[in-house]
């Protein structure tokens, strides 16, 4: 399977930055610019710990314990 890289740049606050897409070799592949609105609720801060337990199915310490 291929790497691939997503970075941020052009970051200018918490409601807006760019992402690029680079492949594993670091050549550009797309990007694409994100702006959210600062009075909607949905889009307020959170940490990318808490987003990824968020939305990533529950391990069990067995599970884990598998992966290592």
């Amino acid at each position: 399977m291929a790497a691939l890289r997503l970075e941020i740049t052009d970051y200018t606050g918490s409601d807006r930055w760019r992402w690029v897409l680079k492949n594993a070799e670091g050549a550009y592949l797309t990007d694409h610019a994100v702006q959210l609105d600062p009075a909607d609720p949905s889009t307020r801060p959170c940490s990318i710990s808490r987003l990824i337990s968020d939305t990533m199915p529950a391990q069990t310490s067995a599970t884990r314990m598998n992966a290592v």
